[in-house]
């Protein structure tokens, strides 16, 4: 029987104890633990052993890695003397009012407990940080993991509070800047959930689904498939196009470049609006399916502004014409759309071919980010 999610998490946690100063971690990779910086800090000038307790075992670390970014609160720890253990799943993020669960070591309880929270949202234009409601964040719960309960994933980490004494909550560091301050953790993390499946083994299959994992292969973007969002008006025409679109990049599928997803694939009673905003967020290509009904989704619909705004974040955002519309006076007017004559897919003689230049523009799209090249 697969072993709880939420006691692989505890199994994943240890407490720090540096030079007075006590704190949480949890294990990332085979040997490396995750925690704030502000925990083991102390323990830097000069450079000195780090006392970890790991399921009653007496450890030590040492520091492996700062990130490059000197003003976050995150530190990466080595062990000397290595014990076989768990590593949590960093992967995806977390939308405002989303069910929270962490594990750590306060000060009132040193043998570890449990917290909820709620998600408030997010801080500032770049969304680096969460915050969290509704639950108390007390000392020695720094660097304790956030575990999204609706993806199964860990979306962050504990940095602050916002009152030890209440239950107001605090800010987690989100994944997404942990694998950007250490890219080698992805690879990591790949090689590890590749090879121990207890962490799939322990999702839901809503888990599996609202995270984008479909199998264990795919944990932590394991095929390197980019992901391609397709935002369209809920009408059947459309859809039909759109089906048929697929079709056309069965292939791209196959050669495992590319993943895609839609809100039509959501499971029954699956969250539409979450998944979509989820989906938005972690998308590097964003599709948007163009027509007339469109355009009379996108009067009334924020989800095209929320697009162009993780364009700035380096997501590829491009129109799809399907049929004829007023579209080049729009926020996003200016976006070279495919096909690239500007011609709609319903007005072709064959459309089959219409799909195929798209298809091949996609490709060329796909490839560009594959090298690790910025949309521009």
């Amino acid at each position: 029987m697969a072993q709880s999610l939420y006691d692989l998490l505890t199994a994943c946690t240890v407490r720090i104890t540096s030079k007075g100063e006590q704190g949480t971690g949890f294990f990332v990779a085979p040997n490396l633990i995750l925690t704030c910086k502000h925990v083991i800090e102390n323990a830097l000038k000069p450079p000195s052993l780090i006392d970890v307790t790991w399921q009653g075992q007496s450890l030590t670390a040492s520091l492996y890695a700062l990130p490059t970014t000197s003003t976050l609160d995150l530190a990466l720890l080595q062990l000397v003397n290595i014990p076989q253990h768990p590593c949590v799943l960093l992967h995806g993020g977390a939308e405002p009012f989303s069910k929270l669960y962490s594990y750590g070591y306060a000060d009132i309880k040193p043998q570890g407990a449990s917290t909820t929270f709620d998600s408030e949202g997010w801080i500032g234009a770049q969304q680096e940080l969460l915050r969290l409601k509704d639950g108390q964040v007390r000392p020695g719960m720094s660097g304790s993991p956030v575990l999204n309960s609706v993806t199964g994933c860990i979306c962050g980490m504990v940095q602050s509070t916002r009152d030890r004494a209440t239950p107001l909550g605090g800010e987690a560091i989100m994944t997404k800047v942990i694998l950007r301050e250490f890219p080698e953790l992805a690879d990591k993390q790949k090689q590890f959930h590749t090879q121990d499946k207890r962490w799939y083994d322990a999702m839901t299959i809503e888990q599996r689904k609202e995270s984008g994992i479909k199998d264990r292969l795919s944990l932590t973007g394991a095929s390197n498939a980019i992901e391609v969002f397709f935002l369209y008006a809920d009408v059947e025409e459309d859809k039909r196009w759109i089906n048929k679109f697929e079709k056309h990049l069965a292939l791209l599928q196959k050669q495992e470049l590319i993943t895609t997803w839609h809100k039509d694939k959501l499971e029954p009673g699956g969250d539409v609006k979450a998944s979509m905003s989820e989906h938005l967020r972690t998308a590097s290509i964003i599709l948007l399916m163009v027509s007339s009904d469109f355009m009379d989704y996108y009067r009334e619909s924020t989800d095209v502004e929320k697009a162009l705004r993780m364009r700035k974040e380096g997501a590829r955002v491009i129109p799809i014409i399907l049929r004829a519309s007023d579209w080049e006076t729009s926020s996003f007017g200016g976006l070279q759309p495919l096909p690239y004559n500007r011609k709609p897919i319903k007005n072709w003689k064959d459309d089959d071919q219409a799909f195929l230049e798209v298809t091949q523009g996609l490709r060329k799209v796909v490839i560009e980010l594959a090298k690790g090249k910025r949309p521009v």
